[in-house]
């Protein structure tokens, strides 16, 4: 298997993040799922904090980005929270897509 050096890995790929075009926007968030799935988490959570910032309508990148800053901190989970809340007012038929058995 290959090794992931990861020093630096998040400030060498998004030094020009705000110059990108959506098609650079797309691979970045690429990345950022790949970073979480290998468990480099402080990594994933500057890619998608700035993804955040770019595509605020991202609603699968503003969700992975409020689980991974939930550290159990008052203020990080109120952030947290806080975009949960913008994503069910962004999608409120997010609810209502699926049956829930509540």
């Amino acid at each position: 298997m290959k090794k992931l050096n990861t020093q630096n890995i998040a400030s060498d790929t998004l030094d020009d993040f705000n110059l990108l075009s959506s098609n650079e926007i797309d691979k970045i968030k690429i990345r950022a799922n790949e970073l979480l799935s290998l468990g480099l988490d402080q990594s994933a959570k500057t890619f998608f904090e700035k993804i955040v910032s770019l595509d605020p309508l991202d609603i699968n990148s503003k969700y992975s980005y409020a689980r991974l800053i939930d550290d159990g901190t008052h203020k990080q989970m109120a952030k947290s929270r806080d975009l949960l809340m913008e994503i069910i007012e962004q999608c409120p038929d997010i609810f209502n897509a699926h049956d829930v058995n509540l």
